[in-house]
């Protein structure tokens, strides 16, 4: 069932009882370890209009837990994550981030062991990939 007053369901609805859907594409992701699928629906026709169209300009700069926006009225910064995860938007995972940085530090370590003193600390310079895929 669709709800009548989200036009972001019933748009494509509307295209595919009328007969404007001539392709479907089917798309697996996994998500925390489980198959997803998806339809992708290629609609004739023109795309919803979601949004009044304006005059002015805007700057989308997208970063890790923020957006800004810069329009020509003003400029703005949404959080999507906080510190934990805990507000809505992307939620990380801080532990397994350290964990991938963590094993990246040992293969470069590896990799490059003539740039590392003692202790396992980079020795200032830069390591070359061309240097290591010989």
């Amino acid at each position: 069932m669709l709800d009548p007053g989200d036009q972001v369901y019933l748009w494509p609805a509307l295209h595919v009882a009328s007969g404007r859907l001539p392709k479907v594409g089917i798309t697996r992701t996994m998500i925390q370890r489980r198959p997803v699928y998806r339809a992708l629906l290629v609609l004739d026709g023109l795309g919803l209009q979601r949004y009044e169209v304006g005059d002015e300009q805007l700057t989308f700069d997208p970063g890790l837990g923020y957006v800004n926006l810069a329009s020509d009225t003003g400029y703005n910064r949404e959080q999507l994550a906080g510190p934990n995860g805990t507000d809505p938007g992307i939620g990380f995972n801080r532990a397994r981030i350290r964990r991938l940085s963590r094993r990246l530090e040992r293969e470069h370590r590896a990799a490059f062991s003539e740039r590392c003193d003692d202790k396992g600390r980079h020795i200032k310079g830069r390591c070359l990939w061309r240097d290591r895929s010989i």
